[in-house]
């Protein structure tokens, strides 16, 4: 795994041992930053169900202006750490070790706003729907900003969800990326 552009590029990143965390292929990664390429410059991005931290940091070192990266998990917590020193990206980077609605709650409270999301949750444990309703219940989505579901296509996401709705769909293999924006109204 490593960072494909940017200030960082070709950096390898340490990525989490065992089955529990299952990092975004590079090709994945590369497709999907190539999608958003315009968006991320100057952007405010949040990483929720971070595992590695690999997608907020590639969103840092091709220009992102801030990056929260949510993970529970401490291991992986100390990991996103190791990253982003290895990578000289922390200093613009605030990791948020919590449960990711505990995390929404706390980011909707202190008003914080985002032009990307990007949601990475284990495929089978059926969080799209809850997560994004939270995320629109918080009003955590800027004016015009972005979230990007990575999903299995065997279990996609909802194609709308309150005020979001689909806009694009990828498929990688197994892998389906979403990409949702308001409702126009």
């Amino acid at each position: 795994m490593r960072v494909i552009a940017g200030s960082a590029k070709k950096t390898l990143l340490k990525s989490p041992k065992g089955k529990n965390t299952r990092p975004t292929a590079d090709r994945v990664k590369e497709s999907v930053f190539n999608i958003l390429s315009s968006r991320v410059l100057g952007s405010v991005f949040l990483d929720l169900f971070a595992g590695s931290g690999a997608m907020a940091i590639e969103a840092l070192s091709r220009g992102a202006e801030q990056a929260v990266l949510v993970e529970r998990d401490y291991r992986n917590v100390k990991l996103i750490k190791e990253n982003l020193r290895i990578t000289k990206l922390w200093d613009r980077a605030e990791i948020l070790g919590r449960d990711v609605f505990q995390a929404i709650k706390n980011l909707g409270q202190d008003n914080k706003k985002f032009d990307i999301i990007y949601i990475d949750p284990p495929y089978r444990a059926g969080y799209y729907q809850k997560v994004l309703e939270e995320i629109v219940d918080c009003d955590l989505i800027c004016r015009g900003g972005i979230v990007v579901v990575e999903s299995s296509k065997q279990l996609p996401p909802p194609e709308t969800v309150k005020t979001i709705s689909r806009v694009r769909t990828q498929k990688y293999g197994d892998t389906m990326v979403s990409f949702y924006q308001k409702s126009q109204q």
